[in-house]
């Protein structure tokens, strides 16, 4: 209504709501929704007419004149006016100096008719360059260096198709001061790096851009998360073989990089990565195992040792244990004996499996693997019992109930039998004493 009003328009607007007929609500035709304008003054469709209109209307009210919106019920074969609006498209290509890449607008993008200013995209930071001026028409000199207006102008005075209005911008005709990339102490970066490892890759939170480990010169960029990786068979004492650092702002420093401990990564980094050992828990042996309790372990550096039981220790990488499977028993490779060895991941190398008989027929699998016998589930008895049972008792219950019908009425009839010997009884006695009374009164 505010726009109807300001341009001094009181023909009636056709609303884009309809209605099959006058039984029928008015529909939005855009989402197909129940129109709902209880808010304003509307008869709410006991008008004639299957289209929507609005226009307002000045009423006084005591000494003041007030507009109110009005919605009427109209034919569809009336003519209307129609409002439409359409977006405007912004202005593009500034002048300055403006880089996209590095460069963008704020607070909002330069649609027409706002002022904006040119910022550092994150990441970036304002580097003095030196300052030249232009004149021209798209120069205004009392706006100040890094502000654009979007300048937006119609091709006639007649209110055309928005694809009529051409923009423009206008600057302070001074070149704009270009962004740099903020960047992390590098010297730091190499620093930090423990003994045994190396600068593995790095990327970027930003754009999610990847650098590899011959692009080292990247890594101190902000918003690099760079990994510390340790080389092959060495790990961290916590047991993870990566550190994450990232680069950041420093708190409170503006727009100064500073190296931050990322995720579960806390600075300062380890000095070194230890050799990669394994832990004793994992070759335990158990009873069900069938291997003989007296075993071999063999140490990188050469040392042997036979023992009975492991000792409570990490064992260093390639640390090998040689263990014999008992009399009549045999690997699931058949073999009767296997070696377990600490690999470069700190996991021992197979997996430690138990022996199994010899004379057992061996089940394997197209990639080697044992494939132990089906063996029927413990409850499976109980639940065929159950089944059964269930079955039984089905076909069981008709008969019962049928047994006990017939008893019923074999009841009922031998019941009936004597009711009717006891009728004819005492019929004979009767038809008697009517005869002998008959007899006596002839006499």
């Amino acid at each position: 209504m505010a726009m109807l009003i300001s341009y001094n328009v009181k023909d009636r607007i056709l609303l884009n709501a309809r209605r099959e007929d006058s039984s029928k609500p008015f529909v939005w035709l855009s989402d197909k929704t129940v129109a709902n304008l209880n808010f304003m003054s509307w008869s709410g469709g006991t008008g004639q007419g299957d289209c929507l209109v609005m226009f307002y209307t000045t009423n006084r009210v005591q000494n003041t004149w007030t507009n109110v919106a009005v919605i009427e019920e109209y034919s569809c074969s009336s003519s209307f006016s129609l409002i439409c609006e359409h977006n405007v498209k912004g202005c593009t290509n500034p002048p300055g100096g403006f880089d996209p890449t590095t460069m963008d607008f704020a607070p909002t993008p330069p649609h027409a008719g706002t002022i904006t200013h040119v910022v550092c995209q994150p990441g970036f930071t304002p580097k003095a360059s030196p300052q030249t001026s232009v004149m021209g028409p798209n120069v205004d000199p009392n706006l100040s260096p890094g502000l654009y207006k979007c300048k937006g102008k119609r091709n006639s005075t007649e209110a055309e198709d928005p694809s009529l209005y051409s923009v423009k911008f206008i600057y302070s005709g001074a070149n704009l001061n270009t962004c740099e990339t903020i960047r992390c102490d590098e010297a730091e970066l190499f620093n930090m790096l423990p003994a045994h490892a190396s600068l593995a890759a790095a990327r970027s939170k930003l754009t999610e851009e990847e650098f590899g480990s011959n692009q080292v010169s990247e890594f101190s960029r902000y918003g690099n998360i760079v990994t510390y990786r340790c080389i092959e068979s060495y790990f961290f004492s916590d047991l993870s073989f990566e550190k994450y650092v990232e680069c950041a702002l420093k708190d409170g420093g503006g727009n100064i990089g500073e190296w931050k401990g990322y995720t579960n990564t806390i600075l300062p980094l380890p000095q070194t990565c230890i050799p990669v050992t394994c832990q004793y828990e994992h070759v335990l042996l158990k009873e069900p195992y069938n291997i003989e309790p007296n075993f071999t372990i063999e140490y990188p550096n050469g040392t042997v040792s036979t023992l009975d039981k492991l000792e409570p220790i990490p064992y260093p990488y390639q640390t090998r244990i040689h263990y014999v499977c008992k009399k009549g028993y045999e690997t699931v490779v058949k073999k009767p004996d296997q070696n377990i060895t600490c690999g470069p991941i700190g996991r021992w190398l197979p997996q430690l499996a138990g022996c199994i008989k010899i004379d057992e027929h061996m089940i394997t699998s197209s990639s080697g693997r044992y494939v132990p016998p089906l063996v029927e589930a413990p409850s499976a008895k109980e639940i065929g019992f159950v089944i059964i049972a269930f079955i039984v008792t089905f076909f069981t219950c008709p008969l019962l109930l049928d047994l006990t019908t017939v008893k019923r009425d074999i009841a009922y009839f031998f019941r009936n039998i004597r009711l009717q010997k006891r009728l004819w009884q005492a019929t004979r006695r009767l038809r008697k004493a009517k005869r002998a009374a008959r007899e006596e009164k002839e006499e």
